[in-house]
């Protein structure tokens, strides 16, 4: 969770705030000098993350670096690929609906879809032993999905494009979980009077985080 502020949306639903109250700032405020508020950064963005790692074309990660991409005009990944090499693993940017001119986008081609894939290929090789953490993230924009291969062993399978949060691996080691989904420009306030039990956390969600990918009734 962001320490200092929210952010309001995304894609169709971005809002760009006049006045904003992160978590830290909202405890802060709450608490007064009645008690001092501890806060560390936290994990690394995945944006961060994924410029900060370096790939290698080859094992000893020194001759060649970055990743070799092959562009398919199809999904089977079949045919000859048009190639060249990547530094990061990423494709396209983040949405921001504030820097879109509509009167410029021919609405009518965007029901021509030509399918196609990508395929990166290379090498992570480690500094120093150790746990890593492997992640891929998809905008919801995306009209397909992805599969990811480590070691030529099928690691992540989203083909269909399906999107879901999985909890199993540590919601039983947290005794408690605040789903601040949508906070609003005075979420940190809110946040702050939920902990300290002024307001009842009793709002309804737009969606249901389920269990296990099974329980989804898309599933």
């Amino acid at each position: 969770m962001p320490i200092q502020r929210f952010r309001f949306g995304g894609g169709s639903a971005q809002v760009v705030a006049f006045h904003s109250v992160g978590p830290l700032e909202g405890l802060s405020n709450y608490l007064g000098t009645n008690a001092t508020v501890t806060y560390i950064n936290g994990v690394m963005s995945l944006g961060r993350a994924t410029i900060a790692t370096s790939f290698s074309r080859t094992p000893d990660n020194q001759s060649l670096p970055g990743l070799n991409v092959e562009f398919f005009d199809n999904e089977d990944l079949s045919g000859i690929p048009k190639t060249q090499v990547d530094q990061h693993l990423t494709l396209g940017q983040s949405f921001d609906i504030s820097t879109i001119d509509f009167s410029e986008i021919d609405f009518a081609n965007l029901l021509t879809y030509t399918s196609s894939a990508e395929r990166w290929t290379g090498y992570y090789v480690p500094k120093a032993s150790g746990s890593f953490d492997i992640f891929v993230q998809q905008g919801g924009f995306s009209p397909s999905g992805f599969r990811m291969y480590v070691e030529d062993k099928l690691l992540f399978d989203s083909w269909d494009n399906q999107k879901f949060i999985l909890m199993t691996p540590w919601i039983g080691r947290v005794p408690a979980v605040i789903e601040a989904w949508y906070p609003g420009q005075e979420g940190g306030t809110a946040l702050a009077e939920i902990l300290f039990g002024d307001v009842n956390p009793s709002g309804h969600l737009a969606a249901t985080f389920e269990k296990h990918w099974e329980d989804n009734p898309t599933a």
